[in-house]
């Protein structure tokens, strides 16, 4: 996730110094004029009464010494005089980076509908395709005919970078040259930014788990945060879920349930596949028996049905297996990343998949981060998950103790491993025993027989299913009676003891 965001920045970067200069060059017919126009931002001078503004959400911009940088609650940079007020010369820039590819008259109607929440009666009044440069030059007015200003579209894909300025329409062509100019000077600057702070402001504090302080990770200020350490399975699991609004990010590994693995002793005492399996009595939450699935697969046959949303893309991330430690008893990893949709929100999932072998029994569990967001602010949603990813920090003397625990229990587990597996077998033998015996009882019934025995000598009798009692004289004679008598006097007469 890191390295993607990153190549999205270098490429937001380009296209930001591309579509500074297509505007400019456009609108005024001289590229020398913007090329001289951008050079102090290459370390020139700056003119008196000008400043070098940088700004700690990672850009930097040169504007006259009054001018202030005012950045709104979706992201749209604003730079002018007083960039609160919407009456008064403005230069604007924002980034526009999507979860799916789009045209850029996808982006303009995108920019058409966030203007709107900013500039009241926004209006496109004519726009125009610049192939030469890839871009979109529109013209546009605000608060009727009152203010004009003109704004360019430039990137592709996923990455867009929208810029432009505006002004009173009696004043444009006076302010033109310190718009123009401070435009120019705009540039995105990875160097500048704050780790605590994303994209437009969103402050990071620091949360510490609240059930064992087992680990410290940086949060959005003012989000509802839940979670911790939690033992669900004995042994220590993260849970981490951030919300605000129609907002969210959820980290747990593993993520509930674990599985086991159908095997022949769980088919025998009885544990089919999707059955609940608890050998620990209830101590700890209930295992599924289930076939395992690699990442792909579990998103698309599990975790989407569970979410209840549609499936918009996956892919293998065979970078992230390449990066996990591979253990003695670990059978199996893998890793998918997808994107779902179908609540009106896009959600982005990664799933690491991890089979385990511990004891002769096979498990597989899962690690998720699923994060959620509109589609106009998924990014700065998911810039968010990175930087809190990035800040994980486990405490070392809880890490030690739970070594030391995990150890000791994994010892009892190997200890008692065969024990278990002794019990489950054993239960298995009279569970079949007995099935075996209701069996054949069934089929004595049916065929009109039953099964004695002479309980001195040990030889076993079929005989007819009508009589009560059933009695031998030793010499292979068998007599059934109605009642507990004996055939006879004159013999020793053997009562014959059914089988049970």
């Amino acid at each position: 996730m890191v390295k993607e965001l990153s190549q999205k920045r270098s490429k937001i970067i380009l296209i930001v110094i591309l579509s500074v200069i297509v505007l400019l060059g456009i609108i005024f017919g001289s590229y020398l004029l913007v090329k001289k126009i951008i050079l102090p931002n290459k370390g020139q001078v700056v003119t008196k009464g000008w400043v070098n503004y940088k700004d700690e959400r990672g850009f930097a911009v040169s504007m006259p010494e009054s001018w202030k940088v005012k950045v709104n609650d979706w992201g749209l940079i604003k730079i002018g005089p007083n960039p609160e007020k919407t009456n008064e010369q403005t230069v604007f820039a924002i980034t526009m980076i999507y979860p799916k590819e789009k045209t850029k008259e996808e982006v303009l109607a995108d920019t058409k509908k966030y203007f709107e929440k900013s500039f009241n009666n926004f209006q496109i009044l004519d726009q125009k395709n610049v192939d030469k440069y890839s871009s979109i030059i529109a013209r546009f007015k605000y608060t009727g005919s009152d203010m004009a200003g003109v704004l360019s579209i430039n990137g592709s894909g996923k990455s867009f970078f929208v810029s432009g300025f505006v002004a009173p329409s009696e004043q444009l062509k006076d302010d033109m040259p310190n718009l123009m100019k401070t435009l120019a000077s705009f540039n995105y600057d990875t160097k500048l930014k704050n780790p605590e702070k994303i994209k437009n402001l969103v402050k990071l504090t620091s949360w510490k788990d609240p059930n064992e302080g087992a680990f410290t990770v940086n949060v959005p200020k003012g989000w509802s945060v839940d979670g911790g350490t939690i033992r669900p399975y004995i042994d220590a699991a993260l849970k981490i879920i951030a919300t605000d609004g129609d907002k969210g990010i959820q980290i747990e590994n593993p993520y509930p349930p674990i599985y086991v693995v159908p095997n022949q002793v769980l088919n025998f005492a009885g544990f089919k596949e999707g059955s609940h399996y608890n050998p620990s009595g209830g101590v700890s939450q209930d295992m599924i028996v289930m076939s395992e699935r690699n990442a792909q697969n579990y998103i698309e046959t599990i975790l989407a049905k569970n979410l209840n949303l549609k499936i918009d893309s996956i892919k293998s991330r065979d970078d992230i297996v390449a990066k996990i430690p591979q253990l003695s008893y670990i059978t199996q990893t893998t890793a998918a990343e997808g994107t779902l949709s179908g609540d009106g929100k896009i959600h982005k999932v990664i799933v690491v998949q991890q089979g385990v072998s511990i004891s002769g029994t096979n498990l597989w569990t899962v690690g998720l981060v699923h994060y959620w967001a509109p589609e106009s602010e998924i990014s700065q949603v998911e810039q968010i998950a990175t930087a809190m990813d990035q800040s994980f920090k486990l405490d070392p003397a809880w890490a030690k103790n739970e070594q030391v625990q995990v150890a000791k229990r994994s010892q009892i587990i190997s200890q008692n491993g065969s024990e278990i597996s002794d019990i489950i077998n054993s239960t298995f033998e009279y569970r079949s025993s007995t099935q075996d015996e209701m069996a054949d009882k069934w089929s004595d019934a049916i065929l009109g027989v039953q099964d004695v025995y002479n309980s001195s000598t040990g030889e076993n009798y079929t005989v007819p299913n009508s009589s009560n009692y059933y009695w031998t004289d030793g010499l292979n004679t068998v007599v059934g009676t109605d009642t507990h008598d004996s055939p006879g006097y004159y013999w020793d007469w053997q009562e014959l003891t059914p089988v049970e």
